[in-house]
């Protein structure tokens, strides 16, 4: 088991989020584990799939801070499962029909923590194709904007490129 090795030969504070997809002729299949998240694209609105395994999700659940909030939340790092950090981690699994959707996004925290929902579903709207992928990783590294942040002392003032950046994308169709 990949969990048992990353545990067992690498620093036992650190571990690592996952978010990946099956797709079958009929049905998308998710799993996840951390604060990297899933969206489906349809009709020009994206949908996140995906919860977050993080502190700051329990919050926003609770309606203590907004979702863009949760972005830039001094805390936003603190995941509460990931791989590498228990042996018996269990990913939460979610199954959508693919008629319901025609493009899949799976998004790591140094996107999502640099792009809000209404951000990544401009993007997708205004590219296609591989251009998505593209252009979400342009904007979430070299044109993340500082002033969006909430003012407070619990609010981090973060980088570009605050984290590892990565986009997969699954297009059906092109014309999104």
């Amino acid at each position: 088991n990949n969990n048992l090795y990353i545990q067992e030969y690498n620093n036992s504070k650190c571990g690592t989020t996952l978010t990946c997809a099956i797709v079958t002729l009929t049905d998308t299949i998710i799993a996840n584990i951390g604060d990297s998240r899933a969206y489906i694209v349809d009709n020009k609105n994206i949908t996140q799939l995906t919860k977050d395994d993080s502190l700051v999700w329990y919050y926003y659940e609770k309606g203590k801070l907004s979702k863009d909030e949760l972005r830039f939340h001094i805390q936003n790092s603190l995941i509460t499962k990931c791989i590498g950090h228990e042996y018996n981690v269990k990913p939460t699994i979610s199954t959508i029909n693919n008629n319901n959707y025609k493009c899949l996004l799976l998004l790591t925290d140094g996107v999502t923590d640099c792009l809000s929902d209404t951000k990544i579903k401009f993007i997708v709207n205004k590219n296609d194709g591989i251009n998505i992928a593209k252009e979400l990783i342009n904007e979430a590294v070299y044109k993340f904007q500082n002033d969006l942040i909430p003012e407070g002392i619990q609010f981090n003032k973060v980088k570009n490129g605050k984290d590892n950046a990565t986009v997969a994308l699954y297009v059906k169709n092109v014309n999104i």
